[in-house]
């Protein structure tokens, strides 16, 4: 499965700029040097009375490909 991109995910509010709204990583190939698929990973975010972070976050997560 490939990481999503910009143009993959819903729009930015209109005010926010930059990494990660408006900028991504350059992609990775889909398989590493010597053809073998990357590992898939697991990530975990915790979130404590951070809410207004979240979408931030798992944009970020996201677009890091």
């Amino acid at each position: 499965m490939r990481c999503p991109g910009l143009k993959d995910i819903p729009p930015p509010p209109a005010d926010h700029t930059g990494w990660p709204w408006t900028e991504e990583f350059p992609r990775l190939d889909d398989a590493m040097p010597g053809g073998r698929p990357w590992p898939r990973i697991s990530v975990v975010t915790p979130s404590h009375n951070q809410g207004q972070y979240l979408e931030e976050t798992i944009r970020s997560v996201l677009l890091q490909g």
